[in-house]
């Protein structure tokens, strides 16, 4: 790709990220993105069709990362928890943005990159319903539990909040509390 275009888009998306720190996605328009960047609306247009492409990109950007992630420490999940940790650490802020500003279109990225890998997982049934929404409850979980650290000032470090998650999960998972009946739990 031509450097100038991956220039102008970095700039585009720095400036957009800045913005959506300090005020709404509502009050940023293109006018004020051409005004901050110093391009004309043209510039803008031939990389962008709106404000929401861009905030869409930055969320594709830490999608891929998160891929890259597993990929790289697939099969060993102690090393994939410290990276994961170490990159939401890194770009807390760039995380926390899209969060707020396309938490749905983050989710649904999210449940296409993260679903076939729980499914694939031993003890999950693919082909059950059941089974699929599970895997929503742990994408949309894990989203709300860094949405709230991060608007929570981070007061622990995402390792260790990846790490308590893990070892909460397995007091569930080995407690069975999804198999009591119901007058048992």
């Amino acid at each position: 790709m031509d450097r100038r275009i991956i220039r102008t888009t970095d700039v585009i998306r720095r400036y957009v990220l800045k913005a959506l720190k300090l005020r709404p996605r509502s009050e940023i328009n293109v006018s004020d993105i051409c005004k901050g960047c110093n391009l004309s609306r043209s510039t803008f247009y031939l990389h962008y069709h709106s404000v929401s492409d861009v905030v869409e990109e930055i969320a594709d950007r830490q999608i891929a990362e998160f891929k890259r992630i597993a990929m790289t420490y697939i099969g060993r999940s102690e090393e994939t928890v410290l990276h994961i940790g170490a990159h939401i650490r890194k770009n807390s802020d760039e995380l926390s943005v899209i969060l707020d500003n396309a938490p749905s279109y983050f989710a649904n990225k999210m449940v296409e990159l993260v679903e076939p890998v729980l499914l694939s997982q031993d003890g999950f049934d693919a082909d059950a319903k059941a089974t699929r929404y599970f895997s929503i409850f742990i994408i949309y979980g894990c989203m709300g539990m860094f949405g709230r650290w991060l608007s929570s000032g981070r007061d622990i470090t995402a390792v260790e909040l990846i790490r308590k998650f893990i070892d909460y999960f397995q007091i569930f998972k080995n407690q069975n509390l999804l198999n009591k009946p119901a007058e048992a739990q």
